[in-house]
């Protein structure tokens, strides 16, 4: 069943993706590399010299994701909209 959210952003031209966003704000976005850290951090910090906020890295995992597709199938996958033009 198609939810009336990803309906709606069909119709208006927008392109669905679905990713796995689990572990997203924990693997670096610049080389991958997994930085665990608790919920109440909210910088990311990595050894590459990547600082950035914990949600703005989660984005770019996302984001990367669904332009190329996750390395490996996923479980429990969750609804990211992101326009054509971004994609």
């Amino acid at each position: 069943m198609t939810s009336p959210p990803r309906c709606k952003a069909e119709r208006a031209g927008v392109v669905v993706v679905e990713v796995n966003a689990r572990g997203t704000s924990q693997r670096c976005s610049n080389c991958g590399q997994v930085v665990e850290k608790c919920l109440r951090q909210r910088q990311h910090v990595c050894c590459c010299g990547l600082a950035l906020h914990r949600d703005v890295n989660a984005a770019r995992n996302i984001l990367a994701l669904a332009r190329t597709g996750p390395a490996e199938p996923n479980v429990g996958v969750n609804s990211h909209v992101l326009r054509n033009r971004h994609l």
